[in-house]
């Protein structure tokens, strides 16, 4: 092999490199997109179970159920790992 033929040989091997890492980045984003979709669901799961739980419905008032969604939402937000 001639010194060009490896040279060659060496940037398709580094460009195939290169497509394999920027096709990992974009699945990893993906799946941490996921994650988050996921927490957020869960988070209003629980924002609705507690609203459920302790008869806040559409038709009261929102200023009585206010504050302690709020820190239900809150306190999952800040316990929660995020990526």
């Amino acid at each position: 092999m001639t010194l060009l033929e490896l040279t060659v040989v060496i940037l398709v091997l580094l460009s195939l490199i290169s497509i394999l890492f920027i096709g990992a980045r974009a699945w990893k984003r993906g799946s941490d997109r996921a994650i988050c979709i996921i927490h957020i669901q869960s988070a209003q799961k629980g924002v609705r179970s507690y609203a459920n739980l302790y008869g806040f419905g559409e038709y009261r008032d929102r200023v009585d159920c206010q504050w302690p969604v709020l820190a239900l939402c809150c306190a999952y937000h800040f316990l929660s790992p995020s990526p």
